[in-house]
């Protein structure tokens, strides 16, 4: 429009030029006053309307493509909230009650298939943020997703290992739950592999899951940050998650907390 603009505007100005000559020069005055400075006049006036048109309808679509991108952020807020909640919840209910304990391997309980694809970032419908100042933030919120999914990959694992493996040799050995036993012999009754192998696995998916929770929840803040920077007159979600258990989380574990 800006090139049309400036197309026209010289168009008007070569006609406006040529009868300021005629008049100056006294020549074709009666055309000039009663069909070409009106017609001059017209070709403005549509001119300038044509112009507002065009102006609110981009403006109108300004508006509507911003509200659409806020809306999107505040939906992978949410999801990211959802992510960081599902994790919570397994370290609250899984993890902090066998934490730090010598048979954590053995005592941390076996969980259901967790689906990865169940809680998902919508990359496609966030293209918006690299027009923002932080050309990586699309690449840190990935590295956060994958982040989710190794999680559930380790947890699936020990998971299957522990029913699948870990448990009917138990059984096999005459251990029970709630016995007392030496690892000596959780280690005979599994063998030195299976043995080794579940304490790492279990490891693993401690580790995993709390970097990845404190991960989500710096890149969630970042997120609403980003948002509340860029539409500072839209509403804009904050990071809402529970409360874990453990030596590093403080309060009720079933209280909410906004972050950010």
């Amino acid at each position: 429009m800006k090139t049309l603009d400036k197309i026209i505007f010289a168009g008007f100005i070569f006609l406006l030029g040529i009868a300021v000559g005629w008049i100056i020069e006294g020549k074709h005055l009666t055309l000039i006053f009663s069909a070409y400075l009106p017609a001059l006049a017209t070709l403005f006036a549509a001119y300038l309307g044509a112009k507002y048109a065009f102006d609110l309808h981009l403006n109108k679509e300004r508006i509507e493509i911003q509200n659409r991108n806020i809306v999107n952020g505040n939906l992978a807020i949410f999801d990211i909230s959802r992510m960081i909640n599902s994790l919570l919840a397994y370290q609250r209910q899984i993890i902090d009650p066998i934490r730090n304990k010598p048979s954590a391997f053995l005592e941390m309980r076996p969980t259901l298939f967790l689906p990865k694809e169940d809680l998902t970032i919508k990359f496609n419908d966030l293209s918006f943020l690299l027009e923002l100042e932080d050309h990586n933030f699309l690449g840190e919120l990935s590295v956060a997703e994958q982040k989710y999914e190794k999680a559930l990959d380790a947890i699936n694992a020990r998971s299957s290992m522990h029913l699948h493996e870990v448990q009917p040799r138990l059984e096999m050995s005459g251990i029970k739950e709630g016995g007392d036993y030496r690892l000596e012999d959780i280690e005979s009754a599994l063998g030195n592999k299976l043995f080794v192998t579940i304490k790492q696995s279990t490891s693993e998916v401690i580790a995993h899951v709390d970097e990845t929770i404190n991960y989500f929840e710096e890149i969630g803040k970042k997120l609403s940050d980003l948002l509340k920077k860029h539409f500072p007159a839209k509403k804009v979600f904050s990071i809402s998650v529970l409360e874990p258990l453990g030596p590093n989380k403080a309060n009720s574990a079933d209280a909410k907390k906004p972050r950010g």
